[in-house]
């Protein structure tokens, strides 16, 4: 039985991101909140997270992209990095495009960051 390239493809997205979710999960966000975080910080992350736990990838997305924006200390902002790069992975995966790009995009930076 022979393999499509895609399907080849895709599970080795699916496996390498995967291995990503897996590591930032053990690590998880930084400990505690570091006092120099932006006003309004604390709760519009929590949003993203709400975002996250209800299985709203996308809007959780937006929600993390705009906490890029904030300057952060750098392991908050590396925390925010990886959501950004997770959630695009996983709204990408749940929408009905056989485009592979986002999931493409998604593992480099979620291997750039491991």
């Amino acid at each position: 039985m022979t393999k499509s390239p895609a399907l080849v493809r895709l599970l080795a997205v699916s496996t390498t991101l995967g291995v990503s979710v897996v590591a930032a999960a053990l690590t998880g966000p930084p400990a505690g909140p570091p006092a120099d975080l932006p006003d309004g910080y604390e709760r519009a992350r929590a949003n993203a997270e709400r975002s996250y736990a209800e299985g709203s990838f996308a809007r959780a997305r937006q929600r993390y992209e705009r906490l890029g924006d904030e300057q952060l200390p750098a392991a908050e902002a590396r925390w925010v990095e990886f959501r950004v790069a997770d959630t695009s992975w996983r709204a990408q995966a749940g929408s009905a495009t056989h485009d592979n790009t986002v999931f493409e995009k998604a593992r480099r930076r979620l291997e750039t960051l491991i």
